[in-house]
């Protein structure tokens, strides 16, 4: 996808972001506006039929929101002086036939005799702005399953790397499930509702894309920054990280539809 840069580096102390976002809309724009201040990130993206999706991320804290919440702090945000605007046009986006918008749905899968549901439901800023266009029903089908994949390959290559080691990676990843609780409760085991065993995964089906998204973003690299810091474990944390970025790799254009690129970007950013 060629990106084509129309403003760079414009200062929040002279744009008004508000009224910048509305004007794009408008424009039927199609492309990202991306907001950088200290330690704080976001991006207002604008897809086609004039879908919004507002994502932002503050490196002190750890805290990733999207959807109508973020784009509200976002444009409080960029009233801050010396941040940084950029606006970025997707040329294969206005070039290509627009695609449907994307969510996600509840489903149970049987796989022998367990059943592994998944649950997605992507939160679109749109809605300040305009109703919603009626859902292709195959296309989310196809999201629900790639993404639905996507999680369970990521832990499978982790266990499989693991096993080589002697290490069992079920068990670390139901204690960082634990260390994670604090900000994601669905991750405490005795919640039941996130559990990866035997190389099956269940998920309650009232969890979010986003909200598992980040929830195994950390739980993974709390598993891979033990990896890290072990003298041992410098081969088994280079052969894991390798695993996973091959995964991601293959799955780029999922992770740009849904906006949960930087999530999963992190785990092989060490």
């Amino acid at each position: 996808m060629d990106i084509d840069p129309i403003h760079e580096n414009l200062n929040t102390a002279f744009v008004d972001l508000g009224s910048l976002v509305k004007h794009l809309y408008g424009l039927q724009f199609v492309g990202r506006v991306h907001i950088e201040l200290s330690s704080y990130e976001a991006d207002i993206v604008f897809r086609s039929k004039n879908l919004v999706h507002a994502r932002e991320y503050d490196h002190l804290t750890g805290l990733l929101r999207d959807g109508e919440t973020a784009l509200r702090s976002i444009l409080q945000k960029a009233k801050e002086p010396n941040g940084r605007i950029n606006v970025y046009r997707e040329i294969e986006l206005i070039m290509r036939e627009p695609s449907p918008p994307k969510v996600f749905v509840d489903e149970a899968i049987v796989s022998g005799a367990r059943k592994m549901a998944y649950g997605f439901c992507d939160t679109n800023a749109s809605s300040m702005f305009a109703e919603r266009d009626i859902l292709d029903l195959g296309s989310i089908d196809r999201d629900r399953d790639e993404f639905k994949e996507l999680i369970l390959e990521l832990l499978k290559n982790a266990t499989a790397a693991f096993t080589k080691q002697g290490l069992d990676f079920e068990l670390l990843f139901r204690n960082a499930c634990i260390i994670t609780a604090d900000r994601y409760s669905f991750t405490l085991p005795e919640a039941g509702e996130l559990e990866f065993k035997e190389e099956r995964l269940y998920v309650a089906g009232h969890i979010t894309a986003d909200r598992l998204a980040n929830a195994v973003s950390a739980i993974l690299g709390h598993v891979l920054f033990q990896l890290r810091t072990s003298s041992e474990h410098q081969d088994l944390f280079d052969h894991t990280t390798n695993r996973m970025r091959a995964v991601l790799a293959r799955r780029n254009s999922l992770l740009d539809r849904m906006v949960l690129r930087r999530q999963f970007e992190k785990l092989v950013d060490y």
